[in-house]
């Protein structure tokens, strides 16, 4: 398989965000989360060639790297829905809360 290198927008950057786990910082952490799913997005959307690979890595070399109770939740979830006539879904792949009344 042919290496795909991806734009320097996906790199790491050296910033003390990227320590916001280690400093217990939920906040900080969460927006790191949402950053990499932006960036792993549009590296797989520019580069659809790399998901193979990219999965074999998150589970050969990731994964295992993770405390037991993390493991558990790796997974893959995929969700399909349609909705017609003024129909509404409601998908989650965890938590959901619904307060429309």
């Amino acid at each position: 398989m042919a290496r795909t290198r991806p734009c320097s927008s996906c790199f790491i950057s050296s910033s003390p965000r990227t320590r916001g786990r280690e400093a217990g910082d939920a906040d900080t952490e969460r927006v790191l989360a949402s950053d990499w799913q932006i960036r792993l997005q549009a590296l797989l959307r520019a580069h659809p060639e790399v998901i193979d690979e990219l999965r074999r890595v998150l589970h050969t070399r990731l994964t295992p790297s993770l405390d037991p109770e993390e493991q558990a939740r790796v997974g893959a979830i995929v969700m399909r829905a349609e909705a017609s006539g003024g129909g509404r879904m409601y998908q989650a792949g965890r938590d959901q809360h619904i307060t429309e009344k």
